[in-house]
């Protein structure tokens, strides 16, 4: 409430003060105050043109003050009155004139693609790299996403995904639309700039349905202190939008996993390797994050993902040795866990490979850890993915919802995993609409595409067009077969996948890939 250079204070410092501090005070009334449940009578320090407090002189008595009690009527009525009108519109005046406050163009309710959550949410944009260096995109990104999984851990923010907010990278864009696109009342702006061994950070929290700005700050540092910047920012953020934090929920907001920047940025370009489901990348991920893990063994995450790699390697048929994989995942799981045992990464592997070794109920007490610790879009979509396994589709269809909200451009594997539920509930409406969503990342997948449509096109009597399906599903990718589809579908229910299997036999799978 204060203006720049001057100060606002409670009535209970009022209280404390007013005969210690000769400083004239301005009564502001009652005014609303974020994060406290019931107004808060608030006074201003008056300044002079010069900016310094006005002072009074305390004890002297003024001349006249015996004034009687008739004239002491004939002034108090109307100044009294005069006194609500002016409290009444510098309060109310103070709500929206600020005119040192940033302001942007305020989103419209009305507009947005989804319904606001019941608590504070938040898109964190993509770091501007205004270096002209893309070597230097794994540093601004990573610190994008650190500070978005760092807000993701308080049970009390919703945060969207960092995939969601990364399509707005690299292009101008108004905060109005972010929020509408997204669903959300706060968003971060951003720039970085590495110039040598400087580091140049500036961020500006915005409220988007009022259009104002809520906190800035300018970063002028050795790069060394890029871990200390992003702590400062993900605070502000949280105390900016959130109640106060608790002090176990500070430390988990600072959980910052390494001081080493440069396993910090092996780790980051290594997730960007994972993420392409190729043999090759799958590769090139795994010595990454083993070069990272060896500048920094005490760092959990890349351990965790070595976890995730040897997972995926098993589970997508890129590796000769499957069983060989599955057990280093276990390894390099249990490692991370060791080093940190609140690493949701490490969690999230646990239930990967126990997925992939038929050990559902294992699988699901991991999967759900990983929620309780880090509650964001994949963690979500993968207590969905196994839920559905578990026999339990109405649930794994509302956390895999749940994952889609977080990050409205979901990889295909979430989009894939929905339809199942659908089709598991028998809802083949829905189930068609996301399979039909689904596909395109690889030939791989676009076998899963089309082997999925097959089942909604049998179960509604469409024959036809599931044989076709089948046709095109081992045209985009021949080694399917029987057996694949086996392997990809660990039901508990057994019943389940014989029935899925019998099918897909009568609509011309080959039990055994060529």
């Amino acid at each position: 409430m204060a203006e720049p250079g001057g100060i606002c204070i409670s009535r209970k410092v009022r209280d404390e003060i007013r005969d210690k501090l000769p400083y004239a005070l301005e009564d502001l009334g009652e005014v609303e105050v974020k994060n406290i449940a019931r107004p808060v009578r608030a006074f201003r320090v008056s300044l002079d043109e010069a900016g310094s407090p006005r002072t009074v002189t305390r004890g002297a008595k003024a001349a006249g003050a015996k004034a009687s009690t008739k004239s002491r009527r004939a002034w108090l009525v109307p100044a009294l009155a005069t006194a609500v009108v002016l409290i009444a519109v510098i309060g109310g005046g103070a709500a929206w004139w600020q005119p040192w406050v940033t302001r942007v163009e305020a989103a419209n309710v009305a507009n947005m693609a989804f319904p606001l959550p019941d608590k504070p949410s938040i898109a964190v944009l993509p770091f501007d790299n205004l270096s002209g260096d893309p070597a230097q995109e794994f540093l601004v990104d990573g610190l994008s996403e650190d500070i978005t999984t760092a807000l993701a851990r308080l049970p009390s923010i919703f945060v969207m995904s960092r995939n969601s907010a990364m399509t707005y990278k690299g292009r101008p864009v108004k905060v109005q639309q972010v929020a509408e696109d997204l669903g959300v009342q706060f968003v971060l702006e951003r720039s970085v700039q590495r110039d040598g061994d400087r580091l140049r950070v500036n961020a500006q929290l915005i409220d988007a349905l009022s259009g104002r700005q809520l906190w800035a700050g300018k970063f002028d540092r050795d790069v060394t202190d890029l871990f200390a910047v992003k702590d400062e920012i993900t605070l502000q953020i949280a105390s900016n939008i959130s109640a106060e934090l608790s002090f176990f929920e500070r430390d988990r907001l600072l959980h910052r996993g390494t001081d080493n920047l440069d396993a910090w940025l092996l780790s980051r370009e290594g997730m960007v390797e994972q993420l392409k489901f190729t043999p090759e990348s799958i590769l090139r991920a795994r010595d990454l994050f083993a070069r990272a893990m060896e500048l920094d063994p005490g760092y959990s995450w890349p351990i965790a993902n070595l976890a995730w790699n040897f997972t995926n390697a098993a589970r997508f048929g890129f590796t000769d040795d499957p069983a060989g994989a599955i057990a280093k995942g276990f390894e390099f799981a249990n490692q991370a866990l060791g080093v940190n045992e609140s690493e949701s990464a490490a969690h999230g592997a646990i239930a990967g490979l126990n997925v992939t070794t038929r050990q559902i109920d294992p699988a699901l007490k991991a999967a759900t850890k990983a929620v309780e610790l880090l509650p964001n879009y994949e963690n979500q979509g993968v207590l969905g993915w196994i839920l559905n396994f578990a026999g339990r589709p109405a649930e794994g269809r509302d956390h895999l919802k749940l994952s889609i909200r977080l990050n409205p451009n979901p990889p295909d594997w979430v989009v894939l995993t929905l339809g199942d539920s659908y089709l598991l509930l028998e809802d083949y409406d829905e189930a068609k609409s996301l399979y039909e969503q689904f596909g395109g990342q690889s030939r791989f997948f676009e076998f899963w595409h089309f082997e999925r449509l097959a089942h909604v096109y049998a179960a509604t009597g469409r024959d036809d067009e599931a044989r076709e399906s089948i046709a095109r599903a081992l045209e985009a990718f021949p080694p399917g077969s029987i057996k694949l589809v086996r392997d990809a579908y660990p039901f508990k229910d057994q019943s389940v996948v014989d029935g899925w299997v019998e099918t897909l036999r009568r609509l011309g799978l080959p039990e055994l890939p060529p």
